[in-house]
């Protein structure tokens, strides 16, 4: 069977997005760049005028059952075609630094939307990008080949108490630096999504600016990325949505503080 509908405007799944965030939570595994915080975020701002498809499968009660989101836009197919093509790929990857991506599929919809998928990939171009090997890979068409592989591993954060990290050596690298840190009085504090501000995100990205200017470098995460964050800090709400972790401290024997976040 196919999609119970198919959406093509960010609008158009205004009403859609509280179920769709439900279903991501109830799912194994999934990540933050499948929610619509993300792909609406994301469509509104990068991907802004971009032709798109969103399919929505639902159950016999209306129970939302799948939301799976393609785009169209120009990708290098592999890197030996400098040429760029006009191909299908997964909404809300790629610009952006998104990862683990995928869509919310309830597993007795994989077929369907693997099948779908396939579809598309039938009428012209498909690149599916920066995917979750657990939840994403599943979900590519049995016909497609990979092009590539990158490592984006990814850290289990364990209980409160328990040390962080399988490796000895890494559980002791961590001691050391939290008594340097100490020793310069630099503390941390957690900034929920709530409390995510325009302001706050102004300070991340010349702090950033700042470091990266030092060094000499370029980072790919700039001020082109700022409309994308502003959208994910505006479409934040209670247990969803961006978050910082904001350091603050000073030398002794210095008398200015140095503050930091990050994203």
């Amino acid at each position: 069977m196919g999609p119970s509908e198919i959406r093509t405007r960010p609008d158009d799944l205004a009403d859609l997005t509280d179920e769709w965030r439900r279903l991501a939570a109830e799912l194994d595994g999934t990540s933050y760049f499948v929610s619509p915080d993300w792909i609406l975020g994301w469509w509104e701002t990068l991907g802004g005028g971009r032709d798109a498809e969103v399919a929505v499968w639902r159950g016999p009660s209306g129970r939302l059952d799948a939301v799976v989101g393609l785009v169209r836009s120009d990708q290098r197919l592999h890197r030996r075609v400098p040429l760029p093509i006009a191909a299908w790929t997964n909404l809300g990857s790629g610009s952006g630094a998104a990862d683990h991506c995928g869509w919310p599929v309830r597993p007795a919809r994989l077929d369907e939307v693997r099948g779908w998928v396939a579809g598309k990939a039938a009428g012209g171009p498909l690149l599916l990008t920066n995917l979750d090997p657990e939840t994403g890979v599943p979900l590519v068409p049995d016909s497609a080949r990979r092009v590539a592989v990158s490592a984006c591993p990814r850290l289990d954060i364990p209980p409160d108490g328990q040390p962080p990290g399988r490796s000895a050596g890494f559980r002791k690298q961590l001691r050391a630096y939290g008594r340097k840190l100490e020793r310069r009085q630099v503390s941390f504090r957690w900034i929920g999504s709530e409390q995510m501000s325009a302001a706050l995100l102004d300070a991340v990205f010349q702090l950033h600016e700042r470091r990266w200017s030092t060094l000499g470098k370029r980072s790919s995460f700039n001020r082109a990325s700022q409309g994308l964050h502003q959208a994910l800090i505006d479409r934040a709400g209670p247990g969803h949505g961006q978050g910082a972790s904001a350091a603050d401290g000073g030398l002794h024997g210095h008398r200015n503080h140095r503050r930091g976040a990050a994203l």
